[in-house]
């Protein structure tokens, strides 16, 4: 929640501070990003707490981000791939919802962790790949199109290794 907060929160603020800031700021990627992080790193430091209309407010913006990546996630996925693509989005699938989850059940058996521990560890080892990365590729340049992919084919894969996993765990 708060970093939904603190990705918004800039925005409103140079909004507020009017035309001038607009102006000067708003084309650099940059600037939104040290922005955001020195904005959540500063409230977080001083222990501000937003709320009020404000708190609303940002809680709104804050839902809508994750259905909207997914939307530009379904509305850039290709099915059709070159050889070079097929093998690296197999490959960042095995690594994640297989490697991982591996290295997981290692980690839980040397440490001997038990309980509700065990199921989030596992879970969180299992997870598909979140849809923001999407929108940070294509802010970045990178491969936009290979990410989509990604990301849709985890979450299907996800399907069958989470239980799996979660089992074994």
């Amino acid at each position: 929640m708060l970093g939904s907060i603190t990705a918004v929160l800039p925005i409103f603020l140079l909004i507020l501070t009017g035309f001038f800031a607009k102006r000067c700021f708003l084309p650099s990627a940059d600037f939104w990003r040290s922005a955001e992080a020195l904005t959540g790193g500063l409230l977080n430091f001083a222990n501000i707490k937003i709320s009020g209309f404000i708190y609303s407010y940002m809680d709104i913006l804050g839902g809508a981000a994750s259905p909207l990546s997914l939307l530009a996630v379904g509305a850039s996925l290709q099915l059709k791939m070159k050889a070079q693509q097929k093998y690296a989005i197999s490959l960042a699938i095995c690594l994640k919802l297989f490697l991982m989850p591996v290295i997981t059940l290692a980690f839980i058996s040397v440490f001997g962790l038990k309980g509700p521990a065990v199921a989030v560890a596992i879970l969180y080892s299992t997870l598909p790949c979140e849809g923001n990365s999407y929108i940070l590729a294509r802010q970045m340049g990178g491969e936009t199109d290979s990410m989509a992919s990604i990301i849709t084919f985890s979450t299907l894969a996800s399907m069958f290794t989470c239980p799996v996993f979660l089992v074994l765990g």
